[in-house]
């Protein structure tokens, strides 16, 4: 399958050997590359570090498991986790590891795009845990894909091959797999969207203690994005890419027709990346990414 460039980081949160979320994880990476995009496929061994201590950090920096799990996060387009259950939530050494690589500025969580799944031999498949992993990267700025992946009875899942054994099943996985790709091949490849993060949007602002991060465009090439968008087709998804505002020096694409949200994700991302694909393209509208 052919697609734009995608890279996305794959690992398991398990530290012990022979863990069926590091087979899990194995074999997403393989589904990513069969569809086209590249896999940095890491162990949560690559990531591993003390608990985290201000006064550490303070006195002696970073880590080298966290400084590793920033560059890996910060050179791909979105991440894999596979995590298990640990009592009803997340790993400890996942989210240790979280909390290390969020005390970077910028922090790299931030609108990168994350797909998490688990792994178990429960009938749960390990989902309390991802519920509960969703809120440290959620608040971060995460941008979490909403169909997770929890394989129950995990241990009697897998064939001799390392697949899935059952077709249904398989196909759930590739296909859950293959609709985030498209989602993170289409926010990678939109030209002009600009970003920002705020750790507490209501809180009043008190720069001392304010954490806000932004990204930043010339407003020509959001203007150039818009007339591309107006002039590519009279469709009203296309009226709705072209909407766009200046607010507080913070220049956002945004759709704003509410019968969008009836759509189905997987028609709404076709017409996005079909619609990316003509703006792109043509010569008059050529943007640098």
């Amino acid at each position: 399958m052919s697609r734009e460039p995608v890279r996305l980081l794959v690992f398991s949160a398990s530290l012990r050997n022979g863990s069926l979320n590091t087979r899990l994880a194995l074999l997403a990476a393989a589904a990513i590359e069969a569809n086209g995009a590249e896999a940095d496929v890491a162990s949560m061994r690559d990531f591993d570090a003390p608990s985290y201590n201000a006064d550490v950090q303070d006195s002696a920096g970073f880590p080298p498991g966290a400084d590793r799990f920033r560059a890996r996060l910060t050179a791909c387009d979105g991440f894999v986790v596979c995590a298990p259950e640990y009592n009803a939530s997340m790993p400890g050494a996942l989210k240790n590891a979280i909390d290390w690589v969020s005390r970077y500025q910028p922090q790299p969580f931030n609108e990168l795009h994350g797909l998490l799944m688990s792994a178990s031999p429960s009938m749960g498949g390990g989902n309390r845990g991802l519920w509960s992993l969703r809120i440290p990267f959620e608040h971060l700025g995460a941008r979490l894909y909403p169909d997770m992946f929890s394989l129950a009875q995990a241990h009697r899942a897998f064939d001799d091959q390392g697949q899935l054994a059952d077709p249904q099943l398989r196909n759930r996985f590739e296909v859950n797999i293959t609709n985030f790709l498209d989602l993170v091949e289409a926010s990678k490849h939109y030209p002009c969207v600009k970003r920002a993060w705020v750790e507490y949007l209501g809180e009043h602002p008190e720069p001392e203690l304010d954490r806000v991060e932004l990204w930043s465009a010339p407003l020509g090439s959001i203007a150039s994005c818009r007339e591309a968008g107006r002039s590519a087709s009279a469709d009203p998804y296309d009226d709705a890419l072209a909407v766009w505002s200046a607010l507080h020096g913070l220049t956002t694409l945004r759709t704003s027709r509410p019968h969008f949200a009836r759509l189905h994700r997987d028609e709404l991302m076709r017409s996005v990346i079909h619609r990316l694909a003509r703006i792109t393209s043509s010569p008059q509208h050529a943007h640098p990414h």
